[in-house]
């Protein structure tokens, strides 16, 4: 007997669950609403660059907003981590 009501408590909690995962999924503003910005530690033409450019250019269609790829060279990488770390942190600056 026990087990049966464990199993309709487990139940429960889990459609409880999804009614509010539903609803905050539902409430949730739309994203992405603007272009985003890859910031990428090596300089315009580089294997890193390219990388970025051809992984850019799905993602981006995916989400169905621009990439931006945004070179900053120098400094070992700190440039473009530093740029990265004061950006708002709302999804729309990557690094």
């Amino acid at each position: 007997m026990k087990r049966g009501l464990n199993i309709s408590i487990s139940a429960a909690l889990a459609v409880a669950f999804a009614g509010a995962a539903s609803q905050l999924c539902a409430q949730a503003p739309a994203w992405p609403t603007k272009p985003i910005r890859w910031t990428v530690s090596s300089g315009a033409g580089g294997g890193l660059d390219l990388v970025a450019r051809l992984v850019a250019a799905p993602v981006g269609e995916a989400l169905g907003q621009n990439m931006v790829v945004d070179n900053r060279a120098g400094a070992s990488g700190s440039i473009a981590a530093e740029l990265a770390a004061q950006a708002a942190p709302d999804g729309y600056t990557w690094s």
